[in-house]
C-alpha cells in the first residue's frame, strides 16, 4: 500500500497496520488467501512459496502458478 490508502491504514487501522510487510515472501508464508493484484518483480518464485493447502486468487494472470483462482476465467487454472 501506498499514498492515501497507506495513510488510512496507519492511522485508522493500526492493527492491520501491524500486520503489513513489505516482504511479500513473509505475507504468503503467513496467509491462508493469496491474492495477487499486482506484478512484482520475483513473483515467477510464488509457485515455491506456496503450501499445497494456500487458496491463490490471481488478478494479473501470472504462469506457472498451480492451483490458482483466475475470477475472469471463471475456473482454476
Amino acid at each position: 500500500l501506498v499514498g492515501r490508502n497507506r495513510a488510512y491504514i496507519e492511522e485508522r487501522l493500526p492493527h492491520v497496520a501491524h500486520l503489513m510487510t513489505a516482504d511479500w515472501r513473509k505475507a504468503v508464508r503467513a496467509s491462508d488467501v493469496v491474492i495477487v493484484a499486482k506484478r512484482l518483480d520475483g513473483l515467477e518464485a510464488l509457485a515455491d512459496e506456496l503450501r499445497p493447502e494456500q487458496v491463490v486468487v490471481d488478478l494479473v494472470g501470472l504462469e506457472g502458478v498451480p492451483a490458482t483462482f483466475r475470477p475472469w476465467a471463471g475456473t482454476p487454472a
